[in-house]
């Protein structure tokens, strides 16, 4: 690249310089680094308020009081997704587990139920250890086993299971599917497997 001066007046000092550094930067074989780092004083955080609605004020305080899951929660979850797994073959995400809830193949009791299983909110073995003078309700009367929904569900034989689960097999086979096996996992995840 060259600079041609047209007048006949000789180029300033300034102007020389400049012409100099461009032909040198134009021939240049690797590109310079730039520094593109922004200061301190330049890194402004926050909202500005006359581009601010109700709306965007509102979302943002619900991400900051958004509630963090609990851990029985997450291991219920995880406990879904491998029954689930282990009989479809398929791996539902925890987004994809929350809105099988609300479907409309369940009744509301049958939502409740499940929704109240994926927070451990059943009055059931761990609810009772708290409370003064009802810890012998954690246990069993009959197995004298930790009463938790498992065993409830898949254990006991005062829960009537001996009969249900016989009942609900021969069913079962009649539309010539297979028998999945029984866990938490798979009975809380009924709703979002597709057999």
């Amino acid at each position: 690249m060259t600079f041609k001066n047209t007048s006949s007046n000789p180029l300033p000092l300034g102007c020389l310089n400049a012409c100099t550094l461009t032909n040198n930067g134009v021939n240049q074989l690797t590109p310079d680094l730039i520094n593109t780092s922004i200061t301190l004083d330049f890194q402004i955080s926050g909202a500005r308020l006359p581009a601010m609605t109700q709306s965007l004020f509102y979302h943002g305080i619900l991400q900051m009081l958004w509630p963090t899951t609990h851990c029985n929660t997450n291991h219920i979850i995880a406990c879904i997704k491998e029954g689930i797994q282990s009989c479809t073959n398929f791996t539902p995400t925890s987004p994809r587990l929350w809105w099988s809830l609300h479907s409309k193949t369940v009744s509301c009791q049958v939502h409740t139920f499940l929704w109240k299983n994926f927070h451990q909110a059943l009055r059931c073995g761990h609810y009772w250890l708290h409370i003064p003078n009802y810890e012998h309700c954690t246990n069993c009367y009959i197995c004298d086993d930790f009463k938790s929904i498992a065993h409830i569900l898949l254990k006991c034989d005062i829960s009537g299971q001996n009969i249900i689960w016989p009942l609900a097999r021969e069913l079962w086979l009649k539309k010539k599917l297979p028998w999945p096996t029984l866990s938490l996992g798979s009975i809380f995840g009924c709703v979002i497997c597709d057999f």
